[in-house]
């Protein structure tokens, strides 16, 4: 009896003994959501939580203290969640820790609030994701068993990296966890060099905006963003091709012309036209046609060096004009200076005098033109024409147009074309005041005009035809090309071909050209500069014609003395007609007053 009364006393002083101290633990869990089709995971984590807890205790790890947890629904709310935050901190039994909340602005209330003064409760969250929440000094009792967004941005980018992506659309959800994370993925983007295309919130449905992605078939990863080919509009290569063959034949005619200069020109017919001037014609003709090839070349041909192409069209043809030009019309002013200009009588022009003309205009061109580089350059523009999209291989094409120009090209380009109007105006002058000189040999006044005439016209029409027609390279290029080719050709054509046709024609006749005429007239020009007409003959032809023209200087003189005489003898036979028509009037009134 004794001893089951012992052992019923020692039960009842060693019970209380056996049970643990509870040490009591603040839940917060999202069972139901105060938002339509809000997230209400805490279903889901509350069974998971008990077992860790039960788990705990019966594995003994904290001894003679066990854990117990009171736990609230958030409904999602953080007005609410701070609601039951202050009944479990001025309630009893007093939490050691806080375990929740699931959603991220929960968490952030409960961190704010609990890590203050006098409570320092530690807060373990077991699904908020905020990266705000990392913030030690805003939250400094703050733990979670999950890591937060910025944590993913790592295998986004060996995502990115994987498939060499670098360009970056973002979508997320407008809450402010998502806010803070997008801020901080965007740090990243920039920091990695990459770029950022659109960053886009919704708020309860993304429908829109993923609608906006494509799907992309095939065995490739998909490109990250839409590819831009740039595609140079061009002139036509087998446009280019037949301009440029047809220029070459034009430059094998023209030194066909040349050859045909320099192996006649002892001889009088050819000799007499100065074949020096002629060579710097055919000179100043090639290099109009050389232009030609520099017009049909583009970026896509000559990408490195296009500002030099583009820099030597104005240079090929500007120098070509002054050339073939300036010597046709240095020509024309010798047969004009000679012929009409009664000032130089006597003086002899000789081909240096011309070819320092045809220099002074080349002069004139390399300056203009080297101050037109130094301070605005041609160079290449490119002009976005049209986009074309593909949405099967996401290929934007951009048909870009090219054109060489300068800040000022047109203000440039016209005072280069009033210049070379100017010359072309001289030139016809020059052409209609030496029409009347009749010596074929020395006169090209006739041929002059046609191309000064098909040179205006073709310009007047082509150069405004081929600015409207700048975007459409086949046809501005055409245009151009033709305008340079029959013009120039015009030209060469016109000095040369009566030469070959005269040589030809005495060929036939006499088997050996023959001796230049001596006789010539001149209609109303002046007879005093009948001796500089001849200039380019021997100097025996000169003396010849210098003693025929002071023998008719003498025997002007000599007219002119017979007119005077005539002019004194026709003034006394006018005065003794005077006398006796007076003194038959005299007589007669005698008569009558007599009678």
């Amino acid at each position: 009896m004794f001893n089951a009364l012992q052992t019923v006393v020692i039960a009842i002083i060693l019970a209380p003994a056996a049970s643990k101290i509870p040490l009591f633990i603040g839940g917060f869990f999202p069972m139901t959501s105060m938002y339509y089709d809000g997230w209400t995971g805490g279903n889901g984590i509350l069974p998971a939580a008990d077992m860790a807890l039960e788990h705990i205790n019966s594995a003994g790890i904290l001894g003679d203290y066990e854990l117990k947890m009171i736990w609230n629904d958030t409904r999602g709310s953080p007005g609410w969640t701070e609601h039951l935050l202050y009944q479990f901190l001025s309630s009893s039994p007093r939490k050691i820790m806080l375990l929740g909340a699931g959603y991220s602005s929960c968490s952030t209330v409960v961190a704010a609030l609990a890590g203050l003064n006098p409570w320092r409760i530690p807060q373990i969250s077991y699904a908020s994701t905020s990266p705000a929440l990392s913030d030690k000094i805003l939250y400094p009792y703050f733990y979670r068993t999950i890591p937060d967004d910025t944590s993913f941005n790592a295998p986004r980018f060996a995502i990115l990296k994987t498939f060499n992506w670098s360009h970056v659309g973002i979508i997320y959800q407008d809450e402010d966890i998502h806010r803070a994370a997008v801020e901080h993925l965007q740090l990243d983007i920039r920091s990695r060099g990459m770029r950022e295309l659109t960053a886009e919130a919704f708020r309860n449905s993304a429908t829109t905006q993923m609608a906006n992605l494509k799907a992309i078939s095939g065995g490739s990863p998909p490109s990250d963003r839409i590819q831009q080919v740039n595609k140079l509009i061009s002139p036509s290569l087998i446009l280019y091709g037949f301009m440029v063959s047809t220029s070459i034949i034009c430059i094998l005619i023209a030194f066909f012309f040349l050859w045909f200069n320099t192996r006649h020109k002892n001889i009088r017919y050819i000799k007499m036209s100065s074949p020096n001037l002629n060579n710097i014609i055919i000179l100043g003709c090639v290099l109009n046609y050389v232009s030609v090839a520099t017009f049909g070349l583009d970026g896509s041909l000559v990408d490195h060096s296009y500002h030099f192409i583009c820099a030597s069209r104005s240079w090929t043809l500007s120098l070509g004009f002054s050339l073939a030009y300036g010597a046709m019309f240095s020509k024309t002013w010798r047969v004009h200076t000679i012929f009409t200009n009664r000032k130089l009588r006597g003086k002899i022009v000789k081909d240096r005098h011309l070819l320092a003309i045809v220099f002074l205009l080349l002069v004139v061109d390399v300056t203009y033109l080297i101050i037109w580089q130094s301070i605005d350059p041609l160079k290449r523009i490119l002009y976005e024409a049209e986009v074309e999209v593909s949405s099967h291989n996401h290929v934007e094409i951009v048909y870009q147009m090219e054109h060489c120009q300068s800040s000022s090209t047109y203000l440039w380009l016209g005072i280069l074309f009033g210049y070379k109007g100017i010359l072309l105006l001289f030139g016809a002058f020059l052409a209609w005041e030496t029409r009347k000189v009749t010596i074929t040999a020395l006169n090209d006044s006739k041929y002059i005009g046609f191309s000064v005439y098909n040179v205006f016209i073709l310009c007047a029409i082509g150069v405004p035809v081929s600015l409207v027609l700048k975007d459409h390279p086949d046809a501005s290029f055409s245009i151009i090309s033709i305008l340079i080719i029959f013009g120039t050709s015009l030209t060469i054509c016109f000095v040369f071909i009566p030469k070959v046709t005269e040589l030809r024609k005495h060929m036939q006749v006499g088997g050996r050209p023959e001796p230049i005429e001596r006789t010539f007239t001149v209609g109303s020009v002046s007879r005093n500069n009948l001796d500089d007409g001849l200039s380019t003959l021997n100097s025996n032809h000169r003396r010849e014609i210098q003693e025929y023209k002071d023998k008719l200087e003498e025997k002007e003189e000599e007219i002119i003395t017979l007119r005077k005489r005539l002019q004194g003898y026709e003034e006394i036979a006018d005065s003794s007609k005077k006398q006796c028509q007076d003194t038959l009037k005299i007589n007669n009134l005698q008569a009558a007053n007599t009678i």
